[in-house]
């Protein structure tokens, strides 16, 4: 999955049709093996749902029992991918900019927003894996240990563009 934004990846539409092209492996180190926690809570922004698409999918073709429930936070309703996926889970979709006859979340994934969709057990128990935008991240980690959620059950992945 690729964000066109930068530099180079503006430019990935334009490609002709058989160019030989190489592609770096993805360099995140967000995973779950070994984990005991009986829940996972995936919250992502934008592109940050690459590597929450790759835990949800590992998880589901495990059949281990874990429960899942994702947020996932986009600008606009055209932004999101997998939709018909991820409405199969439990899945929060939120969007900064809605359009008139959106039923999700609005606004930022944040600490409100967070406490009207999680339980006091979720916060105390489960384990958090973030990927997104430094502000969402900076706001989801503070809440997540204004809560009371352990610091060792937050794994996160932050990413930004040059």
């Amino acid at each position: 999955m690729i964000k066109e934004l930068g530099d180079f990846t503006c430019g990935l539409g334009q490609i002709a049709p058989q160019t030989t092209v190489y592609l770096d492996a993805p360099h995140g180190n967000l995973s779950i093996s070994h984990r005991n926690e009986t829940g996972i809570i995936l919250i992502a922004g934008g592109v940050g749902i690459a590597p929450m698409l790759s835990i949800m999918r590992q998880v589901r073709l495990s059949g281990t029992l874990n429960d899942l429930k994702l947020i996932y936070g986009n600008r606009v309703e055209e932004q999101i991918v997998f939709r018909q996926e991820l409405s199969k889970e439990d899945t929060v979709f939120v969007l900064s900019e809605p359009p008139k006859d959106w039923r999700g979340e609005t606004g930022l994934i944040d600490g409100p927003l967070l406490d009207r969709n999680l339980s006091s057990k979720q916060f105390e128990s489960w384990l958090f894996v973030l990927c997104g935008p430094p502000a969402m991240m900076d706001a989801v980690e503070d809440h997540l240990i204004a809560r009371g959620t352990a610091s060792h059950r937050i794994l996160s992945e932050r990413f930004d563009y040059d």
